[in-house]
């Protein structure tokens, strides 16, 4: 909520620690399928990574990531096959949000001067 204005709209800088929030949860979620599923694990990766390659050709910008005109769900349609393991039982916002996740690391990666610290993806 904005203090000046009492708007409930969120501010830009709240917004984009919201969806930096959501797009590590969705990592935090899915990653440790290694453990427990492997051939899940594997096919999530492989989606994740298709996602990540359209998101490195349409999104040149941390804001592109965080725009709503960005169809990230889309892409994860888009980007389905005929895998060995279905992921038809999982969320397909938590594959979109940790292929944002990896755009976002690797944005701020190329946008930090040298010697600037790295993005994490624990950082809020």
């Amino acid at each position: 909520m904005s203090p000046q204005t009492g708007d409930p709209t969120p501010q830009p800088v709240d917004r984009a620690r919201l969806a930096r929030a959501r797009w590590w949860s969705a990592e935090n979620e899915l990653y440790p399928l290694v453990v427990r599923d492997p051939d899940l694990y594997q096919a999530v990766l492989e989606r994740v990574r298709d996602v990540l390659a359209e998101l490195r050709a349409t999104c040149t910008r941390v804001e592109d990531l965080l725009d709503e005109g960005c169809d990230v769900l889309g892409i994860v349609r888009r980007t389905a096959r005929d895998d060995r393991t279905p992921l038809d039982h999982l969320d397909p916002r938590l594959i979109a949000d940790a292929a944002r996740a990896m755009r976002y690391r690797e944005l701020v990666t190329q946008q930090a001067p040298a010697g600037e610290s790295r993005p994490t993806g624990t950082e809020g």
